[in-house]
């Protein structure tokens, strides 16, 4: 099925919950059963993979039917008046949610979810193997059935612990991207990257910021194969193991790689990061 469909002024919450969305206005005889739907979404002379909400909106005792669209791992440069969508397949039905954490953690499922339907999870890995290959490194892909989103969940999976596994977040210092390699056993000290960058303030990107600088989601970027360049930072504690896993591009995937060899993919520059325990 496809639509085109107006923009209406939404609420926000989507973007509270790190799901910025769209707000449509519902077309004249649509003919489409609530729930949550895998779709592609045509803005001007783009295309962009997205999740499409039709029903009410039980969280918030809404039963009025809205119609809303969550681009996926894009930013939008401009709000558009008029959007057309094409709906790929229906996921799950309309649900209510206890709280905001469990609403989130449903639509970060429904995000993976759309992107297996799209064929977008194995592209992502895809492009970061292909940019080890590119550079000679020595890895192994490891898939899972389950999350692998936080280094616990990460650690838990493979059997091993959370020092092993390499956690890849993005700052900004003074307003420029940065990226920091840290053990999952460790916070990153804003402090500590502050002064190795030489920045004046360094805080951590949202969402949004980390999807469309990497072109990947928040929680499950790699080291290497970002949309765009990126400063890398490494905290030497990593260099201890033999063996690391970081992230491959989706939050099911990792990659088992030498510390020596992660340290020259990525150029990064070998520095105290962590926090004291």
């Amino acid at each position: 099925m496809r639509f085109q469909a107006q923009r209406v002024p939404g609420k926000g919450r989507g973007k509270h919950l790190g799901f910025p969305t769209v707000n449509l206005r519902v077309p004249e005889g649509l003919s489409l059963p609530h729930g949550i739907y895998a779709c592609w979404v045509r803005i001007g002379n783009r295309t962009y993979p997205g999740a499409l909400h039709y029903g009410p909106v039980p969280s918030f005792g809404e039963e009025e039917p809205s119609l809303e669209v969550h681009v996926l791992d894009h930013v939008l440069d401009v709000t558009p008046e008029t959007v057309e969508v094409e709906v790929v397949r229906w996921l799950r039905p309309v649900l209510a949610f206890d709280s905001a954490e469990a609403l989130r953690a449903q639509m970060e499922q429904d995000v993976e979810a759309c992107r297996e339907v799209l064929g977008l999870a194995a592209d992502r890995v895809s492009r970061v193997a292909a940019e080890l290959r590119r550079k000679n490194a020595s890895f192994r892909l490891h898939r899972f059935s389950q999350s692998t989103r936080t280094a616990f969940e990460a650690a838990r999976a493979l059997g091993t612990t959370p020092d092993r596994i390499v956690k890849s977040v993005l700052f900004l210092a003074d307003g420029q991207p940065v990226l920091a390699l840290v053990s999952g056993a460790y916070r990153v000290s804003t402090d500590k990257l502050a002064r190795a960058c030489g920045a004046d303030r360094v805080r951590a990107a949202d969402p949004e910021t980390v999807a469309r600088l990497t072109g990947f989601p928040a929680g499950a970027v790699p080291p290497v194969g970002h949309a765009t360049p990126v400063v890398v930072f490494m905290d030497d504690a990593l260099l201890v193991a033999d063996l690391v896993y970081a992230g491959a591009g989706d939050p099911n995937t990792l990659v088992a790689i030498s510390p020596q060899d992660l340290l020259r993919v990525t150029s990064a520059r070998v520095v105290e990061l962590r926090e004291a325990p």
